[in-house]
């Protein structure tokens, strides 16, 4: 008997219906020739806060940082009974083979891992990988699973993002207090892209002359580049990378300066754009 995990439950049941598996189990999956497709309802595990893994850490304090931990999993609260009923499924005797068929992307390669490495579950993987819901799209991938290894890297991708995420996060907004005497809440992209939005809204906002406003913006520009500069050489991007950054953000700069605020959006943005995805 193979086992199909989803995502959501509307997905469960468009798989079912093209394998045939039209029986209702008691735990809510469908089964039938052969197949149990179930539904793991989107993330259901979560990283342990810092005071789960030390009772100390609940009192901020600026010795403890910076917090390294070992990254562990615990069920997130309302997604516990969720997580037992597929720890039951995956790890039953009947179960020969698993079919990972969450959302064709890194978030959907993260959920599955997460609750397959959380729950001890040893079986056989395949993934099945479509980007529509359709029959022949699904029939499609079914007929062409690949071995879970060959996502290997996409998850550690995904998993490295949230390790991120943890280690920026939780301990920048520890620290803050100590300089800035008030709690302010910080993230990987929340606080760089408030960043941008005080940046542009700054800038706006004042009245300047046209030559003031675009020294204004130049001054921001060149304090993101190097900022971005150090970060980069830090975290081992190539002499390349930190050249075409620079070349397209500039170029955006001499965009807002010399064409008119007509043209300025037509070239400006396609440019900031194509640095957006480049560094992305």
């Amino acid at each position: 008997m193979k086992l199909v995990v989803v995502e959501k439950p509307s997905v469960m049941r468009d798989i079912a219906a093209v394998l045939g598996a039209a029986q209702k189990t008691a735990d809510g999956a469908l089964c039938g020739n052969g197949y149990i497709v179930t539904s793991a309802r989107g993330h259901l595990v979560r990283l342990k806060q810092p005071d789960e893994y030390n009772e100390g850490y609940k009192k901020w304090s600026l010795s403890d940082l910076p917090i390294m931990p070992d990254f562990q999993f615990v069920p997130i609260e309302n997604a516990v009974s969720v997580l037992k009923t597929l720890a039951r499924q995956m790890n039953s005797s009947k179960i020969d083979e698993i079919i990972e068929a969450t959302d064709a992307g890194r978030e959907g390669e993260c959920i599955f891992r997460y609750i397959y490495d959380y729950i001890g579950c040893t079986k056989p993987v395949r993934r099945l990988w479509i980007s529509s819901m359709t029959e022949a799209s699904i029939r499609a991938g079914f007929a062409d699973l690949k071995p879970a290894s060959e996502y290997d890297n996409l998850y550690s991708a995904g998993f490295t993002r949230s390790k991120i995420d943890w280690l920026w996060g939780l301990n920048l907004t520890r620290l803050y207090p100590s300089y800035f005497g008030a709690k302010c809440s910080i993230g990987r992209v929340r606080t760089a892209v408030l960043n941008m939005l005080v940046q542009r809204e700054t800038i706006h906002s004042v009245t300047l002359s046209t030559e003031s406003r675009s020294i204004l913006y130049l001054i921001f520009v060149v304090r993101g580049f190097f900022t971005f500069g150090a970060a980069a050489f830090a975290a081992g991007f190539t002499a390349l990378t930190f050249g075409v950054f620079g070349a397209l953000k500039v170029f955006g700069v001499f965009v807002f300066i010399i064409f008119p605020p007509g043209y300025r959006r037509r070239i400006r943005l396609p440019c900031f754009a194509l640095y957006y995805v480049y560094i992305i």
